[in-house]
């Protein structure tokens, strides 16, 4: 493809349209255009760019040009208009020296021009201030940079701070940390947090750009393209995190758990004598500027909070206020109250949502929630035993509070245990239903959530469940024989010091004989208080209704496994609010086909009309001569299609049918070959089939490639990689011609993995990876959506599955000088055009569609020799 050619340079090495790095391409340069179309034009702009296109560079030169440019052109218009009402002004005095009839009309309309005129100058004023605070910020890094060298930071990942090193203090060390405070359930939500990062701020100047991602890596990996640009100079870009991610006291950071990381740094916002050292002002209000002056990732920041001693979760709140870009996660984009409470607002502002492919799912699983039958036994146990000990400390409302809380668990801990003929193993309900079923619809659900947060009761009884564990046989004990929680510390300081009072560990019991109560106590402690996972399905049973539904899955043999878990129904309604109160809302992924489910599932409920959405699909930057996509109907033999339903999935025929395929066709492919399989099950069904027919051994010696296979354990995914790239890089030793790989759709290697070059020089997808219809989460999704509109549960099971083969055929094609061939095994991909439309558009304009197998061999036969034949002339 070629560059755009009428391009102006000047400096940073070569300045191109939108001020990009170096000589876009044409499709860059669309791209670009229509993304500033969606900012200008106000609208929902959709957009597919795939791997190896630049689409970083073209999210950050496009919107961070656009908002350089809105910056200017406010602040020229409000120049303009102040001359203009000025010059008015100028007219209505000349007027009133040369007629004195007209006075109080020329009276009104005076006070009327100076108002506006008032009015006018404070709004460019806030322009002037942040001028002038960009050049106080500049001046202060500038000074410190003389001071001390910057790669200190870097050098710092390895130090730790005064104190941390032999920071052993036990989680629980009074009552503070134990014991409610009285009427805490009666508190304000500001009590929760004495500082404010709204305070003292500049000027802040909108719209602002917030951009989201799934992972930090992601996140991280956009920053340093930013500052490749001339914007990482120009354009204050800010990374907001959460207190796990950015807290740099080592007394809280060292917790576990984020809930428990969170409710710890409030405590100590609260406390009067126990106030976190790095929460100094002018500490935070040095590093606030030091962000917001470099641009810098979520560890970059982390890094420097910990070096200068000061608190880089609230400093990073506090450059948010005056950032122009702001740089988030997803769970605190779309999760409402992470967004308030780190105080991002979306007014007149300009979202960004990157890998947005998986949009509606990660909304499900953000505001889904799930505990299983030992959470609600454990913290059931935990608050009994309790509130044995500290009933009588209790303010009489926090007692009434924990009996509701305790009542509530116990009517779950009956759900789960029931036996009768009638519990069945899967049961639907919505969150009323549920209520009623369990008999707890007089119980007020909205007013325990709040007392769980306000009165932090997880972090509590996490503590006392510490202290409990570390002595059992004191908290078997009653009351009475304890005298008192403080003798209680004191009895466990004193067996720390004298080893002969030490309790022997009980004789190990095999694990048919460990008590199931206990094993799981003892893990679900490591992992935090059982009570954050069940304060998360109070906050779900708290949604609007027809929202979603509580699936209850019983295990009859094991108690402690059966699960409750919320599913949201309806992922627009969570979405409203980013919709309709932003300027401008961009999606974008490297493939967002079908862009359809988009329309039907998020914004036409939200009454979004088409004409105020922009779409448009990038073409790939590789030239069609690096890429063969076919779709195959028959194998070898011929007699019979290739199709892959659930009842002929295990036909013998059909196996055997696809290995001679793979054994005609790999011998033709150099490099690495994936094979995407639906699921683990049938990936293990053809290996089994393969192996006991000897078509296995066919495969490795026939085509020279080593087999691997994907595995479930995620532990062991860095392990395969290491090997299967070892095996690929045998290729220049000439001791093989490449590997195979056989994964799974879905699975950990079909995203986020890059396959460049001979890792991967074809993919065969092999069949449709259509979900398990008889899964009751799936059911009760596309009954909801059946009732919404007819059809629409279809349209929702079809893009389900080739949002999956999209994303797994993906893994191919890297960059601009790869090249790799894309086999679609199933008759299916041939014959339905419904199935067609909705692959990637660079993929449908170049897909050969060969109903006979000789055909397709011999396209992928010519497509690899040609390559072969360039690669030699050019060595």
């Amino acid at each position: 493809m070629e560059k755009s050619t009428s391009l102006s340079t000047t400096n940073f090495g070569q300045l191109y349209p939108y001020n990009f790095p170096y000589e876009p391409y044409n499709i860059q340069i669309e791209l670009m255009q229509k993304i500033e179309q969606a900012l200008e034009e106000e609208k929902i702009g959709i957009f597919s760019s795939p791997t190896g296109t630049g689409k970083s560079l073209s999210i950050i030169c496009s919107t961070f040009n656009f908002i350089e440019k809105n910056l200017e052109q406010e602040e020229l218009e409000l120049r303009t208009k102040i001359c203009d009402a000025e010059k008015a002004l100028e007219d209505i005095n000349n007027n009133e020296k040369a007629n004195d009839l007209g006075w109080v009309s020329l009276h009104s309309k005076k006070r009327d021009v100076c108002e506006n005129i008032m009015q006018l100058k404070s709004d460019l004023e806030k322009y002037q201030k942040f001028h002038e605070r960009n050049t106080e910020i500049r001046t202060k890094i500038e000074n410190r940079i003389s001071l001390k060298s910057n790669k200190d930071i870097g050098s710092h990942k390895s130090k730790k701070t005064k104190g941390e090193e032999d920071d052993d203090t036990q989680l629980v060390s009074d009552l503070d940390d134990v014991v409610l405070d009285d009427d805490v359930a009666d508190e304000s939500d500001e009590s929760k947090e004495t500082f404010n990062p709204e305070e003292n701020m500049g000027s802040a100047i909108t719209p602002k750009i917030i951009y989201s991602s799934r992972t930090h890596s992601q996140l991280a990996q956009f920053v340093n393209e930013v500052k490749r640009t001339v914007y990482g100079r120009r354009v204050r870009v800010v990374t907001l995190g959460s207190r796990s991610n950015l807290c740099v006291n080592p007394a809280v950071n060292k917790l576990k758990h984020s809930s428990q990381i969170n409710d710890k740094c409030t405590e100590m916002q609260r406390s009067s004598s126990n106030k976190c050292p790095y929460a100094n002002r002018l500490g935070m209000q040095d590093l606030r500027d030091d962000i917001l002056g470099i641009t810098q990732d979520i560890e970059e920041i982390s890094i420097l909070g910990s070096r200068t001693k000061a608190c880089s979760y609230f400093a990073s709140r506090m450059a948010a206020k005056e950032a122009q870009v702001i740089v988030v996660p997803y769970n605190i984009l779309l999760h409402k109250q992470t967004r308030e409470s780190l105080g991002l607002k979306l007014e007149q502002n300009i979202v960004i949502i990157d890998e947005a492919h998986n949009l509606l799912d990660t909304i499900a699983s953000i505001h889904s929630a799930q505990v299983n039958g030992g959470q609600i036994i454990d913290t059931f146990s935990q608050l009994n035993q309790y509130m044995i000990k500290y009933n009588k400390r209790l303010s009489p409302r926090n007692l009434m509070m924990v009996k509701q809380l305790q009542s509530l668990l116990r009517c779950f801990v009956k759900l789960i245990q029931e036996k009768s003929e009638k519990a069945s193993q899967h049961e639907i309900f919505s969150p009323t239903e549920l209520l009623v079923k369990i008999g707890a619809e007089d119980l007020n659900v909205f007013q325990i959530l709040d007392f769980c947060e306000k009165s932090q009761i997880a972090r509590k009884l996490f503590g006392f469940s510490t202290i409990m564990q570390t002595d059992r046989k004191v908290s078997e004990n009653s009351p009475e024989t304890v005298n008192g929680t403080l003798a209680f510390l004191a009895k466990l300081k004193q067996n720390k010091q004298d080893p002969k009072k030490i309790k022997k560990p009980p004789k190990k019991k095999k694990p048919s004989q460990i008590e199931p109560e206990k094993a799981q106590e003892n893990e679900s402690t490591s992992l935090g208080s059982p009570l954050y996972a069940l304060i998360e399905l109070f906050r779900c049973l708290t949604s609007p209704l027809g929202e979603g539904r509580i699936l209850l899955t019983r295990n009859l043999d094991e108690v402690r496994s059966s699960t409750l878990k919320f599913i949201l129904l309806d992922p627009a309604n969570q979405f409203r609010e980013i919709v309709e109160k932003t300027r401008s809302l961009i999606l974008i992924g490297g493939t967002m086909e079908p862009v359809s489910e988009f329309f039907d599932l998020l914004f036409l409920p939200l009454g979004i009309s088409p004409k105020n959405m922009i779409n448009f699909s990038c073409n790939h930057v590789i030239p069609d001569e690096n890429i063969m996509p076919i779709c195959l109907a028959r194998g070898p033999k011929g007699k019979s299609p290739l199709e892959f339903t659930f009842k002929t999935r295990g036909d013998p025929e059909l196996l055997r049918n696809v290995g001679e395929l793979l054994i005609d066709l790999l011998p033709h492919i150099p490099g690495g070959v994936i094979l995407f399989f639906p699921s683990y099950e049938y990936e293990r069904t053809f290996y089994e089939f393969f192996k006991k027919n000897g078509i296995l051994s066919k495969l490795e010696s026939g085509s020279k490639k080593k087999i691997f296979r994907e595995p479930k354990n995620s532990n062991q995914i860095n392990k395969l990689l290491s090997e299967y790239s070892r095996a690929i890089d045998d290729m220049v030793k000439e001791r093989s011609r490449g590997a195979i790989l056989l994964s799974v759709v879905g699975g950990k290697m079909s995203e986020g993995i890059n396959f460049s070059d001979d890792m991967c020089r074809c993919v065969i997808m092999i069949g449709l990876p259509y979900a398990n219809l008889f899964s009751p989460e799936l059911k009760e999704k596309m009954s909801f959506l059946a009732s919404r509109k007819e059809g629409l549960d279809q349209v929702y099971y079809e893009n389900l599955c080739l949002k999956a083969v999209n994303q797994s055929i993906g893994r191919a094609i890297r960059h601009r000088s790869d090249y790799a061939s894309i086999i679609l095994l199933d008759r299916r991909y041939c014959d339905k055009q419904s199935i067609q439309d909705n692959l990637p558009k660079w993929i449908q304009t170049r897909l050969k569609v060969t109903p006979h197998y000789d055909s397709a061999t011999c396209l992928v036969q010519k497509f690899f020799s040609a390559k072969a034949r360039k690669n030699s002339s050019t060595t």
